[in-house]
């Protein structure tokens, strides 16, 4: 079942907002086949910000250091990417794709300027989205990963990237021996392109531990 932006902001006490105006890059939820919902402000209790949730693409889930600097940054400039979410109805929570950090500095900086805000008081503009593609919404969460300010990624990055892909889509299953390796270097050059030669061999050697599965 699909639900609608007013239906999902009834359920859970939010408020409409207009996307458009933000600099998230729409295109890039189209180009991986994903919809958008609509835009809205949410309770930051109905957000799941918990660091073992499943679209976590960081080796460190949550850096203190950055919240702050993005909290500042936000309290002086405003936010221009929001929090990029899918909602679970199951659950009645918004999973985050992208803007983990950004999720926890607007509540940060939300808490800061009031003290008698709460967790179901302070709003979080997100973007709502639905992704029913796991390899797209994968490769979705790699190229989402590029605001102010940048967060660089490193080779634990990378190898979670492509064990993520190798155990939760289906897209390896249809290569074999050398060519299940070309198709990881591909990905690798594709979404880490400072990462180059040996470095991409130690990445996949960490995801596919058993040489019996190329």
């Amino acid at each position: 079942m699909s639900y609608t932006i007013d239906q999902i902001i009834s359920s859970v006490a939010g408020e409409s907002l207009d996307y458009k105006q933000y600099k998230n890059d729409l295109n890039r939820v189209f180009k991986h086949g994903g919809k958008i919902i609509g835009g809205a402000k949410v309770p930051y209790s109905k957000v799941d910000t918990s660091n073992t949730k499943k679209y976590q693409i960081r080796a460190i889930t949550t850096d203190k250091g950055h919240v702050s600097k993005l909290s500042a940054d936000i309290r002086a400039n405003g936010i221009e990417t929001i929090p990029t979410v899918e909602w679970n109805e199951k659950e009645q929570m918004f999973e985050i794709l992208s803007g983990h950090h950004r999720t926890l500095a607007v509540h940060k900086s939300n808490t800061e300027d009031n003290e008698n805000m709460t967790d179901t008081t302070s709003m979080i503009p997100v973007l709502i989205t639905s992704f029913s593609d796991n390899f797209e919404r994968e490769l979705f969460l790699q190229e989402e990963n590029n605001h102010r300010p940048a967060k660089g990624s490193s080779k634990a990055d990378a190898v979670i990237f492509l064990k993520r892909i190798k155990d939760n889509t289906n897209h390896f299953k249809s290569f074999k021996g050398s060519n299940l390796k070309i198709e990881a270097k591909r990905l690798l050059e594709a979404e880490y392109p400072t990462i180059h030669g040996r470095g991409h061999a130690g990445i996949i050697d960490k995801v596919w531990t058993n040489q019996a599965e190329y």
